[in-house]
């Protein structure tokens, strides 16, 4: 019976550093929903990309962009779009649902979800 408790404690060896520690973890994907209830503009754009660069670094998360916007400026709509093709290509699950209005700009992003 000893020798079975010596086996078990030595069986695996403890990290020995914190980054081997987080390396050896299974990582969890993660839910991010978003309410875009305004313009488009470089503000909510930069937001957006945030959440979407950080699922990006979970495979298997799922983002929900809830749309009720009138449009925005084209340069941070075509920066939204462009990152959530990268987090697509990351594994990354994107949903755009529109809740009143899709207009303009916004119409982009629900097609590109």
């Amino acid at each position: 019976m000893v020798e079975l408790e010596k086996s078990r404690k030595t069986s695996a060896p403890a990290p020995s550093s914190l980054l081997e520690m987080m390396l050896t973890q299974e990582v969890n994907p993660c839910f991010i929903e978003y309410n875009l209830d305004s313009q488009i503009n470089n503000t909510t754009a930069e937001f957006l990309i945030d959440c979407l660069q950080k699922a990006s670094l979970k495979p298997g998360s799922e983002v929900i962009i809830h749309l009720n916007s009138p449009g925005g400026r084209t340069k941070d709509t075509l920066k939204i779009i462009e990152e959530m093709n990268f987090a697509k290509e990351k594994g990354v699950i994107i949903t755009t649902i529109a809740e009143k209005n899709a207009s303009s700009a916004a119409a982009f992003i629900l097609a590109a979800g």
